[in-house]
């Protein structure tokens, strides 16, 4: 159909890094409310999109990043990505994002990786499911 987007790509060109979760000292409810409301509109977003939907992980993917995962038909990351949940080493539980993790990765992955906050990198996450395929820089 001409004029319709059939293709999704979500690249992180500049290898930033998306949050890590909001300080559980931060008494700023506008800023935890906006962090929600953002998360909460990227994923409507990629849920209503009805084409092919194809992430690009590079450098670090702390759980902002992974909310969009649990929705990618097929997901790419370079060596250097990596992915955690740092809020719960602040004391926060990754809530939203829990549910979109647990699309991808196997229950006993996400419980462990949620609990402790650890950091794994892309050959971890390609045997767990939450990476489909390895890519170089230049891919």
């Amino acid at each position: 159909v001409a004029g319709e987007q059939r293709f999704m790509v979500l690249d992180n060109p500049s290898n930033s890094q998306f949050t890590s979760g909001l300080r559980a000292e931060d008494e700023d409810h506008r800023l935890a409310y906006s962090l929600l409301h953002a998360q909460a509109t990227l994923l409507e977003s990629v849920q209503r999109f009805k084409g092919i939907l194809v992430i690009v992980c590079k450098g670090p993917m702390p759980s902002d990043a992974l909310l969009v995962l649990g929705c990618a038909d097929i997901v790419l990351a370079e060596e250097t990505a990596t992915f955690s949940f740092p809020e719960v080493r602040r004391g926060l539980v990754p809530g939203m994002v829990s549910l979109a993790a647990k699309q991808r990765l196997p229950e006993a992955a996400c419980r462990r990786l949620m609990l402790t906050g650890e950091q794994i990198g892309t050959a971890e996450a390609s045997q767990l499911g939450l990476v489909d395929h390895l890519v170089g820089e230049d891919w």
